[in-house]
């Protein structure tokens, strides 16, 4: 909440739900497969603003999608735990460079 009230470029209550208008309104998975790039997926287990399960389904319709999960954090994990997020990004790009 702290990081929140700091933000020196707060939303606005417009910006707040037109944010929520896109979410809820936007879907272009049946676009997913056409991507042919690597692709990484990463969520937390206990993310309750963006399940896992949505993760798993853009994975799934990616045709090189890898899907990370981070257990038992939330929907903050990459501030949660950086060092394990940062190695899981370090490592798939480590891994497109070599392949």
């Amino acid at each position: 909440m702290q990081t929140a009230l700091a933000n020196p470029f707060p939303f606005s209550d417009v910006g707040f739900l037109r944010q929520g208008d896109a979410v809820r309104t936007h879907d272009s998975l049946d676009r997913l497969p056409g991507l042919t790039c690597p692709t990484l997926i990463s969520v937390a287990t206990d993310d309750i603003l963006v399940p896992p399960r949505f993760s798993r389904q853009i994975a799934a319709a990616l045709p090189k999608a890898q899907l990370r999960t981070f257990p038992n954090l939330g929907h903050g994990y990459f501030w949660e735990d950086p060092t394990q997020f940062n190695s899981m990004c370090l490592d798939f790009l480590a891994e497109q460079t070599t392949s």
